[in-house]
């Protein structure tokens, strides 16, 4: 922080390359960083000062001792990804977008997709993180700004970041709607401590699709609750109208005592038609864990009584959605896709041609020369 404030008071501006170029240098004796150190110092900030005096004193006790090796390369681990080129060529200017934009009434609405190859998420997660804080900070700055969405997919995977839980608390004040997309709640914890318990509880939606671990089966068992079933048991039924016959014969051959006797005779006999009751879970650990693939548990506490069984079907069964996807470069042949039809399935191939010049100016093909589409679903370009 002291380090951003410094170089925005400074130039103005502060790119995440250069911020990390000045990181690079952190305590060393350098003349460039001793005058960074200087501009540091000299701020209204006492809590920024004070950084300064902390890293001279680190230099004077330790020098290049392990205490003071330990934090500079706790803090260079944060920027290891900026020192990959294309990373830093994206992040450099000229830039074509400003978070700035999502806040301005005038402006038409945007989606903006924040993405990182899953093998990279971890090492490119203070980028990532820095990018959803920027949108955060513009929108807390105008709160009377169009309401934003936010998606968060996979998000335990970008390493520690305590805003998450924020965000789920506090967001919704700030005219942001957030929605986590994770395999199970254990990855919030890889956010903060108890996010997985925090976050969860914050959201007025819990989703659970396809859940393969058993504590988290467990947990959605125990939040469906249990219900009472009834049914017959006919061993204790026939045993009943047992003891109801028997005691009618006894009034008839035996004398018995008939006012004692038909009290017993009645008792056995509305035992012979009574249904057993028995409590279980709505559903168990097991059944949790083995359900179809597509079948989800929604729970939203104040909108629905009870828990929802949901069906969501596969995107490429919908015939709504036909002709509205690519193929899976990951699954099954790279230039066809399979989508649902009034009669099945089927398979269509994958129609790449020259970008058409009323989309020649979109930001997307500004760079391309080719688009596709797939066959018989060739967006239509009327009105454009």
């Amino acid at each position: 922080t002291a380090a951003t404030v410094t170089l925005a008071r400074k130039n103005g501006v502060v790119t995440l390359p250069e911020l990390a170029d000045k990181i690079a240098g952190l305590g060393s004796a350098s003349d460039e960083w001793l005058s960074f150190e200087y501009d540091i110092s000299t701020q209204p900030e006492p809590e920024i000062r004070e950084v300064a005096q902390e890293l001279r004193e680190f230099r004077a006790s330790s020098g290049d001792g392990a205490g003071f090796k330990g934090i500079k390369g706790e803090i260079s681990r944060s920027f290891t990804c900026l020192m990959d080129p294309q990373v830093r060529d994206a992040l450099s200017p000229p830039y074509d977008f400003c978070f700035s934009w999502l806040t301005q009434d005038d402006h038409p609405a945007t989606l903006v997709n924040i993405m990182e190859d899953l093998e990279f998420a971890l090492t490119s997660g203070p980028v990532i993180r820095a990018l959803f804080t920027c949108a955060l900070i513009y929108k807390r700055r105008n709160l009377s700004a169009r309401p934003q969405f936010w998606c968060l997919d996979e998000i335990g995977n970008c390493g520690a970041w305590p805003l998450a839980e924020t965000m789920a608390t506090a967001n919704a004040g700030y005219g942001i709607r957030t929605a986590y997309v994770v395999q199970s709640t254990r990855q919030l914890e890889n956010l903060k401590p108890g996010a997985g318990e925090v976050i969860p509880n914050s959201c007025g939606t819990a989703i659970y699709l396809g859940t393969r671990s058993l504590p988290q089966a467990s947990q959605v068992s125990k939040q469906l609750g249990r219900i009472t079933l009834e049914y017959d048991d006919f061993a204790q039924q026939e045993r009943a109208r047992a003891a109801h016959a028997k005691a009618v014969r006894e009034i008839v051959l035996s004398g018995a005592d008939p006012i004692q006797t038909a009290l017993e005779a009645q008792h056995h006999k509305r035992l012979a038609t009574n249904r057993t009751k028995m409590p279980r879970d709505l559903r168990s650990p097991d059944e949790v864990m083995n359900e179809a693939n597509d079948r989800a548990f929604v729970f939203m506490p104040g909108v629905l009584e009870r828990p929802f069984y949901a069906h969501v079907p596969k995107y490429w069964r919908r015939r709504d959605l036909a002709g509205r996807y690519l193929a899976d470069p990951f699954h099954g042949p790279a230039n066809t896709v399979e989508v649902g039809r009034w009669f099945g399935q089927s398979r269509r191939p994958v129609i790449t041609t020259r970008v058409p010049e009323a989309l020649a100016d979109w930001p997307q093909y500004r760079d391309a020369e080719t688009w596709s589409y797939v066959q018989g679903y060739r967006p239509s370009l009327s009105g454009l």
